[in-house]
C-alpha cells in the first residue's frame, strides 16, 4: 500500500531573497476525512439519482481515485529554474 505524503517542502530562491516552508500534511488528513465523512450522504443520494443516466458509478469511484492520486504524490520533486529564481517543491 502506498501511503499519502506527510510533508510538503517548498523552497523559493531568488536574487537577494530566500524562502523556505515545510508544511505538515499530516495535520490536513483529519480535516479531509471529516469533510469526506460529512459529504458522503450527499454523494450517495446524488449517485442514486444519477445512476439511471450512467453517472452514479463514476461519482462513487471519484473519491478513491482522488485519494490514489494524492497518495501517488509521495516522492514527487518539482524543480523549476530560471536565470534569477529557483522554485523547489518536494512531497515526502
Amino acid at each position: 500500500m502506498i501511503y499519502p505524503p506527510s510533508i510538503l517542502r517548498l523552497s523559493i530562491k531568488g536574487e537577494g531573497h530566500r524562502f523556505g516552508l515545510w508544511l505538515p500534511l499530516v495535520l490536513i488528513w483529519p480535516i479531509f476525512f471529516v469533510l469526506a465523512l460529512a459529504l458522503s450522504p450527499l454523494v450517495l443520494v446524488t449517485a442514486a439519482v444519477l445512476w439511471p443516466m450512467g453517472w452514479g458509478r463514476p461519482l462513487l469511484l471519484a473519491g478513491p481515485a482522488i485519494f490514489r492520486i494524492f497518495c501517488s504524490l509521495r516522492g514527487l520533486e518539482i524543480n523549476v529554474q530560471d536565470e534569477s529564481q529557483i522554485v523547489y517543491v518536494h512531497f515526502r
